[in-house]
């Protein structure tokens, strides 16, 4: 029996085990560099990529390997000319993807997972600049090793082969077993770790085949988003004592790139709304990106429930924007921006033609010679587009509309003017934070100068959240609905409101700004917005839809103190209650059934309903 076995296991041709030693090999060696790499860089935290650890990580790829070095001696067996053509013809795949997937491990494990450690952007296109980039010692000693490795193939694979086969060859049969054993291992570790034992040389051909659809599809002909919270509780301050408003003042909203609640106290900006102001504690992103949350300060809407954003696929959404209602109103409305507006083919919708003036690097750079230091290359110091923004509040007499996206805390933390490379993660973003800060402190200033400050209605909040691990391979933004990810500062400055500074904790959300500014010009707001004024004085609270569509996916309801949030790939559920547990650390689902099926119910046919509301 035993005899059996190892016959069963033995290649024909003694060529197919130098293939097998040769292949196995190239994956191994991938594994072994980025290793060393994301050791050095990120410490033990990484300490998994490290052998003997990262041998776990190769049991996808022994399996892989066998198969292969199988098929070809199958194949082959009797005829040495076929077996060199296949082999030969299966070198450029394999490469392919360990090279690419050692860039895709470093990108999504490191970029990612790991926090953006030593990333310091691309000079133009990102993934081009990004493989310049990841070009660092470790990866030449992979692509040296890989050449040798291929040379050594080449001269010694005949004498290789035969003397395997002759002295071990049950080879394949070591490398099975070896691998089965340690599949308990990876199984283990995947359920741990979430997404960072995948190996791209899988998950990449895969997600092309595969491609699952988690969005729910269908929705009942009658259903209508809850007008109610459900299970949430009432929050105590939602009136705003505005006083009498003067029409058409003059408009200035700030969206700043990625700034967490949690960072507010850095924003020394604040101390211009010490009076005549008011904040709001429980503003969030419905999505923790800057594409779909621009697309809901100016419709007043949700942005489109697909994986991809709107903007990318169907530009001429519906949308009676923001700036065109203001627009048809006297206004003289501008769009702000130290960076080009292109991502996720943002320049390319069709709102953005409700604009008088647009604003950013492929434009100013034709009138400003850029003075930056540092910096991504289709960014520019915000400096430039403040000088606009001012040379446009001045032009005449009618009211403005100035949005102002200041764009410098988005990642990977530069200083234009500031070497911060070496810094820690969370220090380099503090430094980019400064940086927006004293910026938006100069425009300010400059407005004071002019007369302008005490004459405009001043709105800041941010575009979305920004996470530095708070939970579990939780960085940038794009990926969950924590309260990291989504909950950012709100604040609002009229010269009309009463001096004492107010405060307001209902759950506001971006598509309620443009709803306010209207409120604030004296305009009427379109019945077909989703949004609220926060100044009328009868601000309804209701549950709100949030969603994320980065490399996890999840979809969820927050209802007041209540926030669920489902997670299709796994099936895996959450509640939190943020007036108990506002970090969101302690998952009450097993015990709220009722309500975590309530939830689920709801968002099934709200997801597919707002979709098919926006794009049809």
């Amino acid at each position: 029996m035993l005899e059996s076995v190892k016959k069963l296991f033995k290649f024909k041709n003694p060529h197919s085990y130098s293939y097998l030693i040769l292949i196995f090999s190239v994956y191994w060696s991938m594994k072994f560099f980025l290793g060393f790499y994301m050791f050095d860089k990120v410490g033990s935290d990484s300490l998994v990529f490290v052998p003997p650890f990262s041998l776990v990580l190769n049991v996808t790829d022994v399996f892989f390997c066998l198969l292969a070095a199988y098929l070809i001696d199958f194949i082959a067996r009797n005829n040495k000319h076929l077996f060199f053509s296949l082999t030969w013809a299966t070198f450029p795949p394999i490469y392919y993807f360990a090279i690419k997937g050692y860039i895709i491990y470093l990108y999504f494990h490191g970029f990612v997972n790991f926090g953006l450690n030593n990333f310091l952007g691309s000079k133009g296109n990102e993934t081009v600049n990004f493989i310049l980039y990841a070009l660092d010692v470790y990866a030449v000693m992979f692509l040296i090793f890989l050449l040798i490795v291929t040379v050594l193939y080449l001269i010694f694979a005949r004498k290789l082969g035969s003397y395997i086969a002759k002295k071990i060859p049950c080879l394949p049969l070591f490398f099975l077993i070896a691998a089965l054993a340690l599949l308990p291992f990876r199984i283990a570790f995947s359920e741990k770790c979430e997404r960072i034992e995948a190996s791209p040389l899988f998950e990449l051909p895969l997600s092309y085949i595969t491609m699952p659809d988690y969005m729910p599809r269908t929705y009942s002909e009658n259903f209508t988003p809850p007008e109610k919270l459900i299970f949430g509780k009432e929050k105590s301050s939602v009136k705003v004592e505005k006083g009498e408003l003067k029409k058409k003042r003059n408009i200035l909203l700030l969206l700043i790139e990625s700034t967490p609640y949690t960072k507010k106290d850095k924003l020394d900006f604040f101390r211009y709304f010490d009076k005549n102001s008011v904040e709001a504690t429980n503003f969030r992103a419905c999505f923790p990106g800057t594409t779909r949350s621009m697309i809901s300060t100016m419709c007043g809407t949700y942005s489109g429930t697909e994986f991809t954003a709107l903007t990318r696929y169907q530009p001429d959404f519906n949308c009676t924007s923001l700036q065109k209602k203001l627009g048809e109103n006297g206004y003289r409305t501008g769009l702000f921006s130290a960076v080009n507006l292109s991502y996720d083919e943002f320049d390319q919708a069709k709102m953005l033609k409700d604009f008088n003036v647009i604003e950013e690097p492929a434009t100013l750079t034709k009138r400003y010679e850029p003075k930056k230091i540092h910096g991504t290359g289709n960014a520019i110091e915000e400096e430039i587009p403040i000088e606009e923004i001012i040379k446009f509040m001045k032009q005449n007499d009618e009211p403005f509309f100035v949005f102002y996206y200041v764009y410098w805390t988005h990642s990977p933390y530069e200083h234009p003017f500031k070497a911060t490379g070496s810094l820690p993660l969370e220090e380099r973003y503090d430094e980019s934070l400064k940086y927006v800060d004293e910026s938006v402190q100069k425009l300010f200033e400059k407005m004071k100068e002019n007369d302008l400050f005490d004459e405009t209605v001043i709105i800041a909040t941010s575009d979305h959240g920004q996470a530095f691990g708070e939970h579990p391979g939780n960085y940038t933004h794009s990926n969950y609905i924590y309260e990291e990810s989504v909950k950012v500062p709100f604040i609002m400055r009229s010269p009309d409101f009463p001096e004492q500074k107010q405060t307001v904790d209902v759950d506001a959300a971006h598509f309620d700004i443009p709803a306010t500014i209207l409120d604030f010009a004296g305009i009427k707001q379109p019945e077909n917005w989703d949004g609220q004024s926060l100044i009328s004085g009868n601000y309804q609270q209701k549950p709100r839809l949030t969603f994320a569509r980065g490399i996890v996916y999840s979809d969820g309801i927050l209802d007041s103190n209540y926030k669920y949030i489902y997670y299709p790939d796994g099936k895996k559920e959450e509640l939190f209650d943020l007036s108990l547990d506002p970090l969101e650390k302690n998952n009450i689902a097993a015990e709220n059934k009722e309500k975590t099926e309530k939830y689920k119910k709801l968002f099934q046919e709200w997801i597919p309903w707002q979709q098919d509301r926006i794009t049809k």
